[in-house]
């Protein structure tokens, strides 16, 4: 089997098996293509497809691209070419000698970037609710925060997942192709109904976030409204993502908030839909970070008030 059949497979497996993500798959396929491109130069004129696959190869493939990848790209690079050699281990069309060859690089996992309280509601006010798209904006602000989603989760939401008179939503986008029920406060609800007011007797397959076409937002279309918005929130955020902050900022946010004002870790897990309490863990470290700056900035025996 060549090197581009056994990477088909491989796809396959995990968009069936594993319920990855569109995006997700896309990543695999685009790190997998480079892997097995560059393997192929290196073991042409061997009748083993791997034979080129060592520790050096494996070095001058991560290092000797230009520009640099960064290092969340290679470590992100490695874990696919691991796990198309473990899946292909367990078909017993690779020894285990070729994956110990693969070394494991660990990611320096940046704490979660967040708004504070203030910021956040500031933000939700910036969108002009005189104007359609201004209040299409603001409840996608509102549900972003109030509910935590994820973009994805956002973008996938249809008119027939929302009971606004109940104040839930339905998230059947969730990673893993989970689904979960997600509760509404009032003003996440309120900016639904003046956004969804003109779109009576809408059919419930329809999103609920579209473009000025009528089309489904996108990921990326969500990721500029926010930009938009955050830059008046910030005249100093000239690039917003290179200081850490996107969309998703609003995820981290809404868990930050209730950690601080007294939400357990478990029902905060659910909500994000975590399957394991250690991802939320991390939003414990937020709230110790906080707590210390608070201090610092507070105390009368703080450094930062020049004793």
């Amino acid at each position: 089997m060549s090197l581009e059949e056994q990477k088909d497979l491989f796809l396959l497996f995990i968009e069936k098996n594993r319920g990855v993500s569109a995006h997700t798959l896309r990543a695999y396929r685009s790190d997998l293509a480079g892997w097995t491109e560059a393997l192929s130069r290196q073991s042409l004129g061997s009748s083993d497809p791997w034979a080129g696959l060592t520790e050096n190869f494996i070095r001058s493939y991560l290092h000797g691209h230009q520009p640099p990848w960064s290092r969340a790209s290679m470590v992100r690079k490695i874990s696919a070419l691991r796990s198309f050699l473990r899946f292909l281990r367990g078909k017993k069309e690779i020894s285990q000698v070729l994956l110990a060859r693969v070394p494991k690089i660990q990611s320096e996992r940046a704490l979660p970037r967040y708004l504070k309280v203030q910021q956040a509601l500031d933000l939700m006010l910036l969108p002009n609710v005189e104007k359609v798209l201004g209040r299409r904006d603001r409840a996608l602000l509102e549900v972003l925060y109030g509910a935590g989603l994820r973009v994805s989760e956002l973008v996938g939401l249809d008119l027939g997942d929302l009971d606004l008179e109940g104040g839930w939503l339905l998230v059947r986008l969730g990673k893993g192709g989970k689904s979960r029920r997600v509760p509404l406060g009032a003003p996440a609800v309120g900016a639904l109904r003046g956004h969804l007011a003109a779109r009576v007797g809408a059919l419930s397959g329809a999103p609920v976030f579209t473009n000025y076409r009528g089309d489904r937002l996108s990921t990326r279309s969500v990721a500029r409204i926010f930009g938009r918005y955050w830059i008046q929130l910030d005249d100093t955020a000239l690039n917003y993502s290179e200081k850490g902050f996107s969309p998703h900022a609003l995820r981290h946010s809404f868990a930050t908030h209730l950690l601080n004002h007294g939400a357990d870790l478990r029902s905060i897990q659910e909500l994000l839909g975590h399957a394991q309490l250690a991802t939320t863990e991390r939003y414990t470290h937020l709230d110790y970070e906080g707590i210390a700056k608070e201090y610092a900035e507070a105390h009368p025996l703080s450094l930062k008030r020049g004793r």
